[in-house]
């Protein structure tokens, strides 16, 4: 069941991702620190700042300080980041290396106020491996320390910013790439990370973005090609639910949609913060073995081949 103070999270990000204002007196005052807390370890406390900045009656004076400094910095680390990937997208033009920036920076366009998604790494996907590979020097002339991870991916850090580069991404052309990625992508963390409410904001967004203009039978296809149809069907459920957007959603598909089955998905992602920040080591692994019969049966195929994936890394860590 969700209390209340997450309907008023719901609530709250609904406003800030619409551009709306919270009314007067709409939040019990005894919510508020426990709503910056909530939502700051979701990483949207900076789009329930727009919805409540300069309305009366919201946090009290030193809250709201500690408020708006988490919000510049929130935006200082956007602009850093930006930065970052503008230098780095002249030096793949520079050396002809075809590169696609995945989430984040792409993402935050699709907000109001972009500087209000909070950023994490950068990360480039390189479809051809020649291009992935004469990246990689390019960073290694950077003089930056490269990190090689178990899936042939890597990271380093550039100028205060992770940047990661994938060797997989969008497995669709255009806007239906988007959309099927992004909820890969959720499961993908949602299966052993964790998943929170920035997640969810950056899949309504898309939804709300590109939806309209992709053929609809196709979608359907590729959903049910990459094991995603259940998936789909859920996650949907779930940010109707929570009331997220429902702009994203035609009128049929906000009546149609069978909510009574997304209460356990709502849970977990509440639970888990941003990307699982409270669980680490041995208590991830745990959660990961607790919510497996879950995704077995919701998404079996991607669960089939993330558990591939886990085996192979940490085999590779072995020898």
């Amino acid at each position: 069941m969700v209390d209340s103070l997450e309907k008023t999270l719901f609530e709250l990000i609904h406003l800030g991702l619409a551009g709306g204002k919270v009314k007067p007196g709409q939040v019990a005052p005894e919510l508020w620190l426990p709503l910056f807390a909530f939502s700051r370890s979701h990483c949207v406390h900076t789009i329930v700042y727009d919805a409540i900045d300069g309305v009366p009656g919201g946090p009290d004076q030193d809250l709201m300080l500690v408020w708006e400094k988490e919000v510049k910095s929130m935006a200082d680390f956007y602009k850093r980041v930006k930065a970052v990937a503008e230098v780095q997208t002249k030096a793949w033009e520079n050396h002809s290396i075809r590169a696609v920036q995945l989430k984040g920076l792409t993402f935050a366009q699709l907000y109001p106020n972009p500087e209000r998604r909070i950023q994490g790494d950068i990360d480039w996907w390189f479809p051809e491996e020649e291009g992935f590979e004469r990246a990689l020097e390019v960073a290694r002339n950077n003089d930056v320390k490269i990190v090689f991870d178990s899936d042939g991916d890597l990271h380093y850090m550039l100028g205060g910013v992770c940047v990661e580069h994938h060797r997989k991404g969008f497995r669709y052309e255009g806007e239906m790439g988007v959309l099927v990625h992004v909820q890969e992508h959720i499961l993908k963390h949602a299966m052993i990370f964790g998943v929170g409410m920035r997640q969810i904001c950056d899949y309504a967004l898309v939804r709300k973005a590109y939806i309209g203009k992709i053929d609809r039978g196709e979608y359907a296809a590729a959903l049910e090609e990459c094991g995603l149809s259940k998936w789909n069907a859920l996650l949907d459920s779930a940010v109707i639910k929570m009331g997220i957007l429902p702009e994203a959603f035609s009128k049929e598909e906000l009546s149609a949609k069978d909510k009574s089955k997304c209460d356990y998905l709502i849970e977990l992602i509440l639970k888990d913060g941003n990307f699982g920040r409270e669980r680490r080591g041995a208590r991830k692994w745990m959660s990961f073995l607790k919510r497996m019969p879950f995704f077995m049966t919701i998404a079996p195929k991607p669960m089939r081949r993330r558990l591939s994936a886990l085996v192979k890394g940490r085999a590779g860590r072995l020898f």
